[in-house]
């Protein structure tokens, strides 16, 4: 009797990777994937940072925040990033620098945005300073 059950089962763990095998690596892709994602955010984030601060100096422009936030992105987002467009703004009383860039892919048909503004007030002397 029991190898009439073992004859009913007889190819069923082949039927069960063909289930299992895609869905797992699928969910492996979709990690990898966020890994992808969540690592850009940080590089853009980090960029934004960057421009602010540049911007943000006492003699600091909006371009002067762009230049800032493009070379960190020339040296740290070709790794994570295709590709990016910086802009940089800079008033009487604050500085605001807005990247949008788009994340590696591994997924076909997938290419996700990421973005990120920085602002910080700008440095302004104020007042006389005598020596």
């Amino acid at each position: 009797m029991t190898g009439r059950g073992r004859r009913d089962e007889k190819g069923s763990i082949t039927l069960e990777m063909i289930v299992a095998l895609p869905a797992m690596f699928g969910l492996f892709f979709i990690c990898v994937q966020a890994g992808l994602v969540h690592h850009a955010r940080q590089v853009v984030i980090a960029a934004a940072n960057q421009g602010a601060f540049a911007a943000a100096a006492e003699y600091g422009t909006g371009p002067d925040g762009a230049a800032a936030a493009t070379s960190f992105l020339d040296q740290v987002g070709d790794g994570a990033l295709t590709d990016w467009s910086v802009n940089a703004t800079r008033n009487a009383t604050t500085v605001r620098v807005r990247i949008t860039a788009r994340s590696y892919s591994i997924l076909p048909g997938f290419q996700p945005e990421v973005s990120a503004v920085a602002s910080a007030p700008a440095e302004t002397l104020t007042g006389s300073v005598t020596p």
